[in-house]
């Protein structure tokens, strides 16, 4: 039996509790009430959500192989409370969700609790703004997969457009890769936050920018941030800093088993974190010759 069939039989039984589970499919014509109860399949996450109510709890399966185009700002809004927008199938057919057109074309997460999981997000259109904008707390990424096709995200992931509007963000197993085209961020937050977590991703790409894949804003404290075991390769010569979390002393938080390996051979820090506590980072700014060293150095 497989996943999806599961939560038909697992949502019929009552097993998930008040929570209703729509479905997504665009292979096909749609079929109303298929499936335990009064689920439909829809042919879009946008039409989806308008069967998801504020706070249930509710999940949205979207099927393998299921694509969806967005081609302007708000391109699709996840406005839901406590909504789980989950893509079935593996590296080659979870569902694919492109941005193209203009370079201001966005997701915006604009429900508190969404979680988003296994999706392919890929840019289509040069210099890409933002591609996923979250301005609610509460918001998990999880392995999801970021590409360029004849296009880029200059920030694939950005949080907040105000103070303390996306704390308690997960970004957590998710791989962006952009080797060919210049970026400036994977994840960049742009405002003060609380609680974000970004942990087990893999990063490839030509970040230029002067923080790099993983940066937060210039003066925006971030307070109980946790980065951990995220593996960076950065291939721009210019590579100041991969992780930067900076300049504010009263940043609190962890930055822990992070790697960052760079092109870059002016010596500069490959992560900083002004009043953050460090275990065991490894960054290498010499390609193919050299080993990470740890840093910063051991305390003694």
């Amino acid at each position: 039996m497989g996943l999806a069939d599961q939560i038909v039989v697992q949502d019929a039984q009552g097993w998930l509790g008040p929570r209703h589970v729509v479905y997504v499919d665009n292979s096909g014509s749609p079929k109303p009430n298929v499936g335990a109860g009064e689920q439909r399949v829809h042919r879009t996450i946008a039409n989806a959500l308008t069967e998801c109510v504020d706070g249930r709890g509710d999940l949205i399966v979207v099927r393998a192989g299921h694509t969806e185009t967005y081609s302007a700002a708000a391109g699709l809004v996840v406005n839901v409370n406590n909504v789980t927008i989950l893509g079935l199938g593996g590296r080659t057919t979870r569902p694919k969700l492109t941005l193209d057109t203009a370079d201001t074309v966005t997701i915006d997460i604009t429900g508190s609790d969404v979680t988003i999981e296994n999706f392919h997000f890929v840019a289509a259109f040069t210099d890409i703004v933002k591609g996923v904008h979250v301005t609610a707390d509460g918001f998990t990424l999880r392995n999801c997969m970021f590409t360029e096709d004849s296009g880029n995200f200059l920030i694939a992931v950005n949080l907040a457009a105000s103070d303390d509007d996306a704390d308690f963000t997960t970004i957590e197993g998710c791989f962006f890769y952009q080797p060919t085209i210049t970026c400036t961020h994977a994840i960049y937050m742009a405002k003060e936050l609380l609680g974000v977590r970004i942990e087990g991703n893999y990063i490839v790409g030509d970040f230029v920018a002067a923080g790099g894949p993983i940066e937060a804003g210039a003066a925006e404290v971030q307070l109980a941030i946790l980065i951990k075991d995220n593996i960076i390769f950065n291939a721009a010569s210019d590579a100041v800093t991969c992780i930067k979390i900076a300049p504010s002393a009263t940043n609190t938080g962890v930055m822990q088993g992070n790697s960052a390996l760079t092109a870059d051979t002016s010596g500069d820090t490959p992560f900083i974190g002004v009043g953050l506590g460090f275990k065991e980072n490894y960054g290498a700014g010499v390609l193919s010759t050299a080993s990470a060293f740890l840093y910063p150095a051991v305390d003694s």
